[in-house]
């Protein structure tokens, strides 16, 4: 996605622009601060977007690229000349605190994706440094859920169903883990004096920036080096043949793994379609990928490919031979590479040898030898000031001067507040500005969606829970205000008054990415976050102007939740109260505006809220008939029982399922808090979207509907596959086997020599 005005070149160029201006006083800011504090010095602080440009490269030259944590650090620092020093340490270990790899992958949170990219592409832009961006994206993550709860339950003697899913699930994310960990050592140990900036973007995608890699073939070489060493570890975990979870009938997508495309990001052309090409790259390189395992090539692949280098010089035909016949060598060869590759990867898998240690015991034998040696980059991080380390910031724990419904954010400020006032450090009104806005980022936002990111939003129903006594208690039911707002709220008394949070489950963001890239699936999903959601809402009664009005979290893909606080009062004073009632409106709302937005066509809506639409997308949409969100097709083909007939389909369009309930636990009883109660509320919301989908299926069943099967092509294809034949330093199919990969992995083993007698031989 581009920026506006002056980052209109930049990927995620939105991103900077908001970051740049959150260190620049509007006119109305500074003169507050004047009118309060004539005296105040603001001479040190910026008064464009372009000062601080300015500042961020100065940083550049002097540190190197920094991360987006580091470098709010750096810059708040440098805004506040002469302040304390503990104030300094607070505002720089908040931000730091902040660089916490999340427990999965061991990388940075999806709050910092957006951000670090567009960072680096004008690092890359302004420096003229070496910066490289590699897109990662795992392969069947749902498939190997499936895998081991199958594993599970044989080797238990039980059924698959009597597994708990969260048993198969955490040991897919040890694969996930080890795969994650993987690449990053990998490029330290080739690249040790480089930054390393690894951000897990996704559920299933990854994104690593690096400095310092210069030369294309470097990238390519490192490309090769990464896909070697993925299929290397997934063969030793034994997880290369499981059916894959949406396409059990092709084999070429069975097992599990990660697939990935290198970008020099001083070469982005057009940003505003990177990320869909990226997106076609890789999964080109997943066929690829699965076509190796199997021994086979995809032999015209490998004929455009040298077709293409002839073409363009990186290839020169030999004399005495026709071009025809270097294509047909290329081909000959890529299919020899494969079926070494195939073999190699046979011996390192416990499914074939059986000299390997088998099943779950083996797969955790394995990763539990190999993680110890991949050592990760260092990230610069801190511990959270303890005062704002705090487990619950409502009921008896809420800081003074906050009100029951207040948000997350002041909540974190008035902490922040009495810890200075309590130590008698004065703040200046510049303090105050940086001191709050570093604060406020510890209610960190989902960059896709532009709302809460999931942590958050258990904070604040453990919080609002807390304080849902103390709100009740400051309501005077005798006042004929708020005895009318609740009776239009659909309730009896003061003890009915509640919080109420609900769970939306969306069907069909994964048809959005397919058909339409990741970048403009975000400006669906902000749509639907804050149109669709947020705007149904407020149509349902909560009031825009209101300080305390409601909060929206994205959980990743079509999951969102909404908390709504017990009751508020507008801006002209007049009382609010939520309620099942409320809910049921809200329901209602999504309904109808889901529908406005299946019968809204796909390029005019692009168009209006700043997505990238050209001629080319527009012959896209055209040919794929993608008209509408209507058209939008679903990826998965589903099956539902039909009487005695199983009925198979794709479910196309935007669909979406609301649940609701009240806020009414205590969080201080054991098992209960906000992850359990809106993981509660989310699986009731995707079970009744599951029922929705087969009444779908149903309804176009007996209107002797036909479904579709095919899915359309990404519109933005890859114009070369350059990793069919290997580069020019690694001749072999992904360097495993090739002639010269003994120059970054061991060489394997000939199958017909000893083979290894234990997992985990080599990392």
């Amino acid at each position: 996605m581009t920026g506006t005005g002056a980052w209109q070149d930049v990927l995620e160029g939105d991103s900077i622009d908001r970051f740049l201006g959150h260190f620049v006083l509007s006119d109305r800011q500074r003169g507050k601060i004047l009118r309060d504090y004539p005296n105040a010095d603001l001479s040190h602080l910026p008064v464009s977007k372009n000062d601080v440009m300015q500042d961020i490269e100065a940083l550049w030259q002097s540190r190197g690229f920094l991360t987006p944590a580091e470098t709010q650090a750096a810059l708040i620092e440098k805004y506040m000349p002469g302040a304390d020093a503990r104030l300094h340490d607070f505002i720089r270990d908040t931000e730091l605190s902040r660089n916490k790899p999340e427990t999965v992958t061991g990388y940075l949170t999806k709050e910092h994706a957006y951000l670090a990219t567009s960072l680096a592409h004008l690092y890359a832009q302004q420096t003229g440094m070496p910066m490289t961006m590699i897109e990662v994206d795992f392969s069947n993550m749902g498939g190997t859920n499936d895998y081991f709860r199958q594993t599970l339950g044989a080797e238990a003697g039980v059924l698959p169903v009597d597994i708990p899913q969260r048993q198969a699930e955490e040991l897919t994310d040890r694969a996930v883990r080890l795969l994650s960990a993987g690449m990053t050592a990998d490029i330290a140990k080739l690249y040790p004096e480089e930054k390393i900036v690894p951000i897990r973007t996704g559920g299933d995608e990854l994104r690593i920036l690096v400095t310092g890699i210069t030369d294309p073939s470097e990238q390519l070489r490192l490309s090769d080096l990464l896909h070697a060493n993925i299929e290397r570890r997934v063969a030793k975990m034994g997880l290369q043949d499981h059916p894959h979870l949406k396409a059990p009938e092709d084999p070429r997508r069975n097992g599990f793994g990660a697939a990935l495309a290198v970008q020099d990001m001083a070469l982005i052309s057009n940003p505003g379609t990177l990320i869909q090409e990226l997106d076609a790259r890789i999964t080109e390189t997943k066929n690829q990928l699965g076509m190796m395992r199997l021994g086979m090539i995809d032999s015209d692949a490998v004929a455009a490919e040298t077709e293409g280098r002839l073409r363009f010089g990186m290839m020169r035909v030999p004399h005495g031979i026709s071009p025809e016949d270097v294509i047909d060598f290329a081909i000959d060869r890529a299919q020899r590479n494969a079926q070494v590759a195939a073999d190699a990867l046979r011996d390192m898998n416990p499914a074939y040898n059986r000299d390997l240690a088998q099943g779950i015991a083996g797969f955790n034998l394995y990763v539990d030898k190999v993680m110890p040696l991949l050592i990760q980059p260092p990230v610069a991080t801190a511990f959270l000031p303890k005062p704002l380390d705090k487990e619950s910031l409502g009921g008896q724990s809420r800081p003074e001067g906050v009100d029951p419904s207040d948000s997350l954010e002041r909540r974190y400020v008035a902490v922040a507040l009495e810890h200075f006032y309590e130590e008698g450090i004065a703040l200046s009104p510049t303090a105050l500005h940086f001191l709050k806005l570093s604060v406020r980022g510890l209610s960190p936002e989902d960059p896709s969606a532009q709302v809460m990111m999931p942590v958050g939003m258990v904070r604040m129903l453990d919080n609002t829970a807390a304080d849902a006594a103390d709100f009740r208690a400051q309501v005077n039911t005798d006042d004929p205000d708020i005895a009318a707002a609740l009776q239009k709220a659909g309730l009896k008394d003061a003890a009915q008054i509640m919080p109420q949070a609900l769970a939306v489950s969306m069907h069909n963001l994964a048809g959005l990415n397919s058909a339409l890239g990741h970048h403009n699936a975000d400006i669906v999903l902000r749509y639907i976050a804050h149109e669709v959601i947020g705007g149904a809402v407020h149509a349902a009664g909560v009031p825009r102007q209101a300080r305390a009005s409601f909060t929206t979290a994205h959980h990743g893909g079509g999951n969102f939740s909404v908390l709504l606080p017990a009751g508020g009062a507008d801006a002209q004073g007049q009382a609010w109260f939520a309620s099942q009632r409320m809910i049921h409106d809200v329901r209602s709302e999504i309904k109808s505006r889901i529908k406005t937005l299946n019968e809204t066509g796909i390029a005019a809506f692009l168009e209006k809220n700043g997505g990238y639409v050209d001629d080319s997308v527009r012959l896209y949409l055209g040919e794929k008939e993608l008209n509408t969100f209507a058209n939008i097709r679903d990826p998965k083909e589903r099956s539902f029982p039909f009487g005695e007939e199983i009925i198979s389909g794709r479910v196309n369009g935007i669909h979406a399922v609301v649940v609701g309930a009240a806020v009414a636990y205590d969080p201080s009883m054991p098992g209960a808090g906000g992850g359990a109660f809106i993981g509660a509320l989310r699986t009731r919301a995707d079970a009744m979207m599951e029922q929705l989908r087969g009444a779908i299926l149903h309804q176009a069943h007996r209107a002797g509907a036909k479904t579709e099967d095919g899915m359309p092509p990404r519109p933005f294809q890859a114009a070369f596959n350059s990793y069919a034949l290997g580069s020019a330093q690694a001749h072999g199919a992904f360097i495993i086997g090739g002639v010269e990969a003994a120059k970054y992995i061991p060489a394997a083993e000939n199958r017909s020599t000893a083979k290894p007698k234990a997992p985990g031989d080599t990392p």
